[in-house]
C-alpha cells in the first residue's frame, strides 16, 4: 500500500530528474528490462527461419526499456537483423524486468512507477523510535502494569538511539503513558536491555502513584 511519504519521495525523485535527463534514461536507471524471443510460439521458426539466432542476439542488445514500454502498451516494434527490418509484437517476446538497487518498481500500460526503498537518516531515526516504543510497551506488560498505569520512563543507549530520542522522546512518552522522564532510576519496577542490529538501549520503568 502506498503512503503519503512514499508518494512524496517519488515526487521528489521525479522533480530532480526533470531537466537533467529524459524519461527513458531515468526509467533505465530505475529498472532494467531485458527482452527474449518467444521461439516456441507457433510459427516463429517458420516465419523467421535461420534469422532466429540473430533475432535472439538483437533482442539481447536492444533497448529493453523501450521494448517493455511498447509491449505494455500493446504496440508493435521493429528490430533490424542482417539488414532486414523485423516487426515484432508482445506475442513474440518475453520481457523480464528487475528493479535497480534501492528501488521497487512496477509497470503498467507502459508507465513505470518506482518507490525509493533506500533509508535516509530521518527514516532510520523514525524506525528506531518506533522500535523503542514497541519494546517499552512490551516492558510495561512484563512489569505487570495495567493499561492505564502512568509511568516514569527512562531510555538511554547508543549514539543512534540518543539521536532518535532527541527527536522522538515526546512521542515515545505519549505512546507509552510516561509522565516523567528519568534515567538512572534507583529502584525501578522494571529494567532491561534491548538491541536492534548495532544499536542498543536500556529501558527503566517505575509506576507513578
Amino acid at each position: 500500500m502506498w503512503h503519503d511519504g512514499d508518494v512524496l519521495q517519488l515526487q521528489r525523485a521525479l522533480d530532480q530528474a526533470q531537466g537533467t535527463e529524459d524519461a527513458r534514461d531515468y526509467s533505465a536507471r530505475l529498472a532494467d528490462a531485458k527482452a527474449r524471443a518467444r521461439v516456441r510460439v507457433h510459427g516463429f521458426h517458420r516465419w523467421y527461419g535461420k534469422l532466429v539466432p540473430a533475432i535472439r542476439k538483437a533482442l539481447e542488445e536492444a533497448d529493453g526499456s523501450a521494448i517493455a514500454g511498447a509491449t505494455a502498451r500493446g504496440e508493435a516494434f521493429e528490430i533490424v537483423v542482417e539488414g532486414q527490418t523485423i516487426p515484432l509484437t508482445e506475442e513474440d517476446v518475453l520481457v523480464e524486468t528487475s528493479s535497480a538497487e534501492g528501488y521497487a518498481c512496477g509497470e503498467d500500460a507502459g508507465y513505470l512507477t518506482a518507490l525509493d526503498t533506500s533509508l535516509n537518516p530521518e527514516l532510520i531515526r523514525e524506525g528506531l523510535a518506533r522500535e523503542m516504543i514497541r519494546t517499552v510497551q512490551e516492558a510495561r506488560k512484563q512489569a505487570g502494569l495495567d493499561v492505564a498505569d502512568r509511568i516514569a520512563l527512562g531510555v538511554s543507549g547508543s549514539p543512534a538511539v540518543m539521536d532518535a530520542l532527541a527527536e522522538y522522546r515526546a512521542y515515545l512518552m505519549a505512546e507509552t503513558l510516561a509522565e516523567d522522564w528519568s534515567i538512572g532510576q534507583v529502584d525501578p519496577l522494571w529494567k532491561e536491555e534491548r538491541k536492534l542490529d548495532d544499536d542498543h538501549w536500556t529501558i527503566e520503568i517505575s509506576r507513578l502513584p
